[in-house]
């Protein structure tokens, strides 16, 4: 007969399908915010761009009329800084999560393999030979 820890094993949604699941949705949603927060960096380094190169060197930031300049460029270089690093995070959580899938799947047919070799005889109505 089929024992009933097999069955259970069958019938139960593995874990880690759950884990997997949660790594690949935040990992999208990093990336979604990368790209968003992204296009926001981009127009402001249009607007940075639009000034004349000579005013945006000249920016002192005792000048209170090149003080916006010097703050966007750091806004900029800041946000750069650690934008790159969020999008690789994004990609590796998102990757990590098809990677448990991956795993859970192996896991899977693994035990539905298990359950076939002790199922088929049942169902052919062939009975077990004995190694004695």
């Amino acid at each position: 007969m089929v024992s009933a820890d097999l069955k259970r094993r069958v019938n139960e949604t593995p874990r880690l399908k759950r884990l997997a699941y949660g790594l690949m949705i935040t990992g999208f949603i990093i990336i979604a915010a990368s790209f968003v927060i992204g296009i926001a960096l981009g127009l402001s380094i249009a607007d940075l761009f639009e000034n004349a190169k000579s005013v945006r060197d000249a920016a002192a930031p005792d000048d209170a009329a090149t003080r916006g300049i010097l703050s966007q460029q750091g806004t900029i270089a800041a946000t750069t800084a650690w934008l790159t690093p969020l999008k690789f995070l994004g990609l590796g959580s998102f990757l990590a999560g098809i990677t448990t899938i991956l795993y859970v799947v192996i896991q899977s047919l693994k035990l539905r393999a298990e359950s076939m070799k002790v199922s088929l005889p049942i169902i052919l109505g062939v009975e077990e030979k004995s190694a004695e």
